[in-house]
Formats: structure tokens, C-alpha cells, sequence
């Protein structure tokens, strides 16, 4: 994966919410305003598809033999066919939307990984690598905060309990 599913333009939100039960939820749901634009995350060919679940889907097969599968969308970039069309890393290929199952709930992209292999990946950490607004916090300045609260509360709790 090369490039962020949602546009860099986009304020957005994701979560990793994945379970690889067959009931379970087999991507990343990503919360954008309506209408935001999605993108091929890797070059490949793109195809549009209805689903009732996924409403307005679209496959990314990519160069590499990963399969992305992006869902909920509101519309389709004009250039996709049912057929496919090849497309690159980073171009429109969709909007954010409420289509499927997700009809009546916030925007939201449903965004899936295939392996080479066939096998469904969680692609939260994947997202988090290529997500351009992410920034790695130092463990100590993390740790540092937890520990000048877990300080306050026993300096508070001793001087109450004197």
C-alpha cells in the first residue's frame, strides 16, 4: 500500500475495529464528511461493483496481487467500468458515502485487504504507515504525561486522606 484511501484534503478518522471471524468486520471503517475523495492506494485495475452489503464498491486489484476492496461509497469516479480500468496510486476512484448497509449512518469508507495469498488482512497498521496527518509519538513523553497524572492523583489522595 502506497497511498492513504481517503484523500489528504479530507478530515477523517479511522479506528482498527478488524476480526477475521467469518461474522466478524474484515477492514477498517474510515469516517470522512461526504462526498470526500477516495483513492487507489497502489497501481492496478479498478472495477465498480453493487453489493448489497457494500452498496457502491469498488475492487482494486493492484500491480503487487493485493486485492483492496473499498465499500459504502456515494458515487463512482467516471472513468470506472463493471470491466475495469487501469489506474494509479493516489487517483480518484470514488467519494465517501452511505450506500449498503450503511445507509442512515455516518460517512464512512469500509476499506479491506487480500493478501497474494487469498487471506483477508487486518490493514490497520498499513493505514497507519501511508496516513499522511500520522505522527508517532515518542513513548516517553506518552508515558511521561501518565506519569505526572498518576503523581497529581496520589499527591490529591494523600493530602485528603492526611
Amino acid at each position: 500500500m502506497e497511498t492513504f484511501p481517503v484523500a489528504p484534503e479530507s478530515q477523517y478518522g479511522y479506528a482498527s475495529r478488524f476480526s477475521a471471524a467469518p461474522s466478524g468486520h474484515h477492514g477498517t471503517d474510515i469516517f470522512a464528511p461526504l462526498g470526500s475523495r477516495i483513492v487507489a492506494v497502489e497501481a492496478g485495475t479498478a472495477r465498480r461493483a453493487e453489493d448489497p452489503k457494500g452498496g457502491h464498491v469498488v475492487y482494486l486489484t493492484a500491480a503487487s496481487g493485493w486485492v483492496y476492496y473499498y465499500a459504502h461509497l456515494g458515487r463512482f469516479s467516471d472513468r470506472l467500468t463493471t470491466d475495469g480500468v487501469p489506474v494509479e496510486s493516489g487517483e480518484t476512484i470514488g467519494a465517501v458515502g452511505t450506500s449498503g448497509n450503511a445507509a442512515g449512518k455516518s460517512p464512512h469508507l469500509h476499506f479491506q485487504a487480500r493478501a497474494p495469498s487469498g487471506d483477508l488482512v487486518d490493514p490497520f497498521r498499513w493505514l497507519v504507515a501511508v496516513d499522511p496527518r500520522h505522527v508517532e509519538r515518542p513513548i516517553l513523553s506518552s508515558l511521561g504525561s501518565s506519569v505526572a497524572l498518576a503523581f497529581a492523583v496520589i499527591w490529591i489522595w494523600r493530602k485528603s486522606h492526611g
